[in-house]
Parts: structure tokens; C-alpha cells; sequence
């Protein structure tokens, strides 16, 4: 396992397929989410992979910074586990 994937495993993570580019940008969407994972070992134990989400940030389109900064404060609470808050946070 490469020494970048060694440092992700068991740490926290973010992304939104749907999530907009940039603050206020156009969208047909009204909201849009951030799943949060843990990266996990893949199963041939070269590499990793994203876990299943286990708290999602769901915000409007217009709140897109609010929203990532939201999803990097829960992912870091999650990393020392502190984290005790639901599983859907709305922004």
C-alpha cells in the first residue's frame, strides 16, 4: 500500500456529486448534500476506497462554503473520535 493511502486509511472524508462549483452558482437543484466516509482497505489490500457515508451535510445550493465547512469540521470530529451528532446536519 503506497505511503498516501497508509495516511488516509481510517481518516475522514467528503464529497457531493451534485454540490456546485462555486458560491451562488446557477442550479436547477434547490439543495444538494455531502456524504462524509471513512476511507476503508480495499479488499485485494492495495489501496483504499471510500466507505459507506456515515453523516450527510445537506445545505441549500446558495450555502455551498457553509456547507464544506460544515462537512471538514464533522469529518475532523469524526477522525479523534468526538463526534456525537446526528446523521443528516442541515445548513
Amino acid at each position: 500500500m503506497k505511503e498516501e493511502d497508509r495516511k488516509r486509511l481510517g481518516k475522514h472524508g467528503y464529497s457531493g456529486k451534485c454540490a456546485p462549483a462555486y458560491e451562488g452558482e446557477p442550479s436547477h437543484f434547490g439543495t444538494f448534500s455531502l456524504g462524509i466516509f471513512e476511507w476503508v482497505a480495499k479488499d485485494n489490500g492495495r489501496g483504499v476506497k471510500r466507505g459507506s457515508v456515515k453523516v450527510r451535510v445537506v445545505a441549500s445550493t446558495g450555502c455551498r462554503d457553509r456547507a464544506y465547512a460544515k462537512a471538514e469540521e464533522v469529518a475532523r470530529a469524526l477522525d479523534v473520535g468526538a463526534y456525537s451528532g446526528p446523521k443528516r446536519v442541515v445548513v
